[in-house]
């Protein structure tokens, strides 16, 4: 995990949603849903609950409280 990712991931929790953040960033979707699930990858563990929006998990609270910190 690099500085770039945390920060898309911070964005991405304060956006509440792939798509809203990646208008924000300025990048494309695909690009950063490939992010979060490569992420997700070397964590070993979930961050969200996907759905209509995004819930955060425990492990992914704890990252956003890392990211802001």
């Amino acid at each position: 995990m690099d500085i770039k990712e945390l920060e898309y991931y911070k964005t991405i929790v304060e956006c509440g949603s792939i798509l809203k953040a990646s208008k924000e960033l300025n990048i494309a979707q695909p690009p950063l849903s490939r992010m979060i699930k490569n992420l997700e990858f070397e964590l070993n563990t979930k961050l969200f609950e996907r759905g209509k929006t995004l819930t955060l998990l425990p492990a992914g609270k704890i990252l956003y409280e890392k990211a802001i910190g």
